[in-house]
């Protein structure tokens, strides 16, 4: 099984917590360009240009990852997802005041549930079989 890391850096943080990521896990750091995007952004680039040679495990982070999960690292095998998890209510409330998912339910006319249950930080693992099941 095959495994990679994917990283989207901004040019401010220091990658040096790379060297630390167990050596089975190949490394690919995306440099942002700000006017573009953010994080998704650099996730959807590795996505498409390496479509058809994605590894079997992907992980998306931030250049940074532990200002969401602290032990980001030791996390790498187990989780699936590294971030403190939240819920949104219809309106905004309990963790999330600042959710906008309803709203945008709305305007594309999705269906609207009455909660939604997330992970700050949009860091996260995949499969290969995962992202191809969405072409």
């Amino acid at each position: 099984m095959t495994h990679s890391l994917v990283v989207a850096h901004g040019n401010r943080e220091d990658l040096g917590w790379i060297k630390e990521v167990p050596q089975h896990w190949s490394r690919c750091v995306v440099i942002l360009d700000r006017p573009r995007g953010r994080e998704a952004y650099a996730y959807l680039i590795h996505i498409v240009q390496h479509y058809w040679h994605l590894d079997d495990v992907i992980v998306f982070c931030q250049g940074h990852p532990f200002d969401h999960d602290q032990k980001f690292i030791e996390h790498l095998e187990t989780k699936t997802m590294f971030g403190m998890e939240l819920d949104c209510g219809p309106r905004g409330e309990a963790q999330c005041d600042f959710c906008l998912i309803h709203k945008f339910c709305r305007i594309f006319e999705l269906p609207i549930f009455p909660s939604y249950r997330f992970v700050a930080g949009a860091q996260f693992k995949v499969t290969r079989e995962q992202i191809y099941s969405h072409p």
